[in-house]
């Protein structure tokens, strides 16, 4: 490593160390006043508070992450401008490619360390958090286990499984078994798809057997069973607790893992395209506007906001697609990569 690897370097990560702790400190503090009437209601002591406060931080980072690389990336660039030091690396024979190869790679770096806190750290706390706000605070303990996509329930008086979908009453791959008390089978009910309307189960393409008569096939039935879907309570993202080395191996035999995997990973990847774009542009608004600092980190926050929104697009379409999740998460990726290889190019003429 060169000396102006290590001064740029140091730049970049004072600069991300201070846009971090920025927007980790904003979001904490709106975290803490939307929550902390819950807490105190719940009878919780500050300490617990503080310790669901500090738990949040892993996945806060993971969230903003591509937003600080970027911006931090903008004010290295912007100081460096505004200190003539990009002149005077220009004249010492110095090219723009080589001043913005170190920021690059620290992005790629920062990208990959994000991964690995998403493998080994960032499940852990958001498992502890949900465990925290869901169990002790609003009292709503989960009911049943996911098995590869499988929800398992315990019910009132018997074992229901099933494969949620985006909507809260619409379930599919739907099953019901209830036993007497001398483990004699008194319903068995097994539905490609289920959904709770008006107080009853709407039941379709149904196998239903009662006690020892012989199962019956109806294409379509209303049935009333003893629970509701509202007591089928499973924290909100729950495959977001699951390492991403367990999605992986899921990911075949469940889509919605498949899904969860590939937003995670494009989404920790999102600063490096972001960067690569972000760069020639700021660059080039320098040259031939004579923009300012003031100004540049107002455009790279409407530059992220765009992709964002792109990538948010791009993931709900993958939800609602037949086509492999792969092919959405990382689309916005690659037309931010064109895209700032196109103004590379014009930044080199």
């Amino acid at each position: 490593m060169t000396l102006l690897d290590r001064y740029l370097g140091a730049i970049f990560f004072r600069n991300l160390v201070l846009v971090l702790a920025t927007l980790v400190g904003i979001y904490l503090l709106i975290d803490f006043i939307e929550k902390v009437d819950n807490f105190l209601e719940a009878g919780k002591t500050v300490a617990l508070t503080g310790r669901y406060l500090l738990l949040k931080i892993p996945l806060i980072c993971e969230q903003i992450m591509p937003v600080c690389l970027l911006l931090a990336v903008v004010i290295s660039v912007g100081i460096l401008s505004h200190d003539r030091e990009i002149l005077a690396l220009h004249a010492g024979g110095i090219s723009l490619v080589r001043i913005i190869a170190p920021l690059l790679t620290a992005v790629a770096l920062i990208s990959l360390l994000m991964t690995a806190a998403a493998q080994w750290l960032t499940p852990v706390a958001v498992s502890t958090t949900n465990r925290i706000w869901y169990e002790e605070v609003k009292n709503e303990k989960a009911r049943g286990t996911v098995i590869r996509g499988m929800t398992f329930h315990q019910g009132k008086k018997g074992i229901y499984a099933f494969k949620r979908t985006t909507g809260k009453n619409h379930f599919r791959d739907f099953s019901y078994v209830a036993r007497d008390r001398g483990e004699r089978l008194t319903l068995f009910v097994a539905a490609r798809e289920a959904r709770w309307r008006k107080g009853k189960w709407d039941l379709k393409q149904v196998f239903i057997q009662r006690g020892t008569t012989a199962a019956r096939y109806l294409k379509r039935m209303d049935l009333t069973l003893p629970d509701r879907p509202e007591e089928f309570f499973q924290p909100p993202y729950h495959l977001d607790e699951q390492p991403l080395s367990i999605l992986f191996r899921q990911r075949n035999q469940d889509r919605a893992a498949a899904l969860t995997l590939q937003k995670r990973l494009s989404y920790l990847f999102l600063g490096l395209p972001l960067t690569f774009l972000g760069l020639p542009m700021l660059v080039l608004l320098t040259r031939q506007r004579r923009t300012s600092l003031a100004l540049a980190l107002p455009a790279s926050c409407v530059l992220a906001f765009i992709a964002w929104g792109g990538w948010s697009f791009s993931i709900a379409v993958a939800a609602n697609s037949a086509y492999p999740p792969v092919i959405f998460a990382w689309s916005v990726h690659l037309a931010c990569l064109i895209l700032g290889i196109m103004l590379f190019r014009q930044v080199g003429r």
